[in-house]
């Protein structure tokens, strides 16, 4: 197994990460489409889409290619983008961002509270959800001042209507932390490490 730390910086370099990152969503959408014709109908799909995929000319293109072949329920897809995709041409990612909407598809901003996009934009781009990166979870309750940042970042998602991820949950008391803040959703070790579509239906999908 090669750490994703270390073979996306090469996608990323080669300009591979454009062609593997399609078929990636391709694939993600596939097996969506398959967890729902076994009946987990309300089951959703996040996938991560590169600063490079984004500022692609052909994102566009390519996103209605897969959604087009695949037949997925866009409504149920979240991209997840960085705040460094969107920081280096607000403008034109506020468009980006509406365009991809348009098709259905919901959006993420990931590692929220580590870039630097402004505030100012925040409520323009049209995004769903507020990811909070894994450095300010794994301090809950060491680093008070990081708690602070978790829970302005909430609340403001609260007030821009936006639902909120948190990276990084590794034990009980981060959950429970979360929780009393309202966070609606978590992902981390707490839960599961990395597995398999397989493994996925053996520990977390019943016969519905």
């Amino acid at each position: 197994m090669v750490s994703p730390g270390l073979f996306i910086p090469a996608l990323e370099s080669s300009g591979l990460i454009m062609p593997v990152g399609i078929l990636i969503f391709q694939m993600a959408c596939l097996q969506l489409n398959q967890w729902h014709n076994l009946g987990w109908n309300n089951l959703t799909m996040s996938v991560n889409f590169s600063a490079r995929q984004f500022a692609s000319a052909t994102l566009l293109a390519d996103i209605d290619w897969v959604l087009t072949e695949t037949r997925v329920n866009p409504t149920l897809i979240k991209l997840e983008i960085t705040e460094s995709a969107v920081i280096e041409n607000p403008e034109q990612a506020v468009e980006l961002t509406e365009k991809v909407r348009d098709r259905g598809l919901q959006i993420s901003l990931d590692d929220f509270g580590t870039g630097y996009s402004s505030l100012g934009y925040l409520h323009r781009f049209a995004i769903d959800n507020l990811k909070i990166d894994q450095s300010f979870v794994k301090n809950i309750e060491v680093n008070q001042r990081k708690n602070s940042v978790i829970n302005s970042i909430v609340s403001l998602a609260q007030q821009l209507g936006l639902s909120v991820t948190a990276e990084g949950i590794e034990n009980q008391r981060q959950l429970q932390y979360l929780k009393q803040l309202d966070c609606e959703y978590g992902q981390g070790y707490f839960f599961a490490k990395p597995l398999s579509a397989d493994d996925i239906e053996k520990r977390w999908l019943t016969p519905p």
